[in-house]
């Protein structure tokens, strides 16, 4: 496992622009926000992180949340639930680590239910290939799973030409 300094390097030889947020948010409830709106930022703008730099962010959220559990709503919940155990996220780690890597990270936030709205959709003007089978039905199931835990960032559709509801 790298250190923080060794991830804060990592990110700032690839994203110096970042590293000195992330450094002056360490310890606070807003670390976890701002990771959240970068990786929120690549998806909109279509311009993915590096599956290095991404990684390294990911270490530093897990080095934050053990560091500073209080800031972690979902902390609780994923040793109860096992996340690491859950044969859908399993299934999704075997054939997709970096797609697994942002579950973890995004795990117990809003930005869980984002992420996974942008993979069903395709936001690369049609060159996305699609999920096998067996990898659609288990990001579907754990979806259902983080809306059942946390109903709170649940989106609900009113009907079918709105898809951006929340729950109230």
């Amino acid at each position: 496992m790298n250190n923080k300094t060794e991830l804060y390097r990592k990110i700032n030889a690839i994203r110096p622009d970042i590293v000195e947020r992330l450094i002056s948010l360490w310890g606070s409830k807003e670390f976890g926000d701002y990771v959240g709106r970068l990786f929120r930022i690549a998806v909109e703008t279509k311009a993915p992180l590096r599956a290095d730099l991404e990684a390294a962010i990911a270490g530093l959220v897990e080095e934050h949340r053990r560091e500073f559990p209080q800031f972690d709503a979902s902390t609780e919940v994923k040793e109860q639930t096992g996340l690491e155990q859950n044969p859908n996220f399993q299934a999704i780690n075997g054939r997709f680590p970096h797609i697994a890597r942002r579950i973890r990270t995004t795990w117990g936030s809003r930005g869980f239910g984002e992420y996974l709205n942008d993979l069903f959709n395709d936001t690369r003007s049609g060159t996305r290939q699609g999920f096998p089978p067996g990898i659609l039905m288990a990001l579907f199931k754990i979806q259902c799973d983080h809306d059942q835990e946390f109903p709170q960032f649940a989106s609900i559709i009113r009907d079918i030409w709105s898809v951006g509801g929340e729950r109230p």
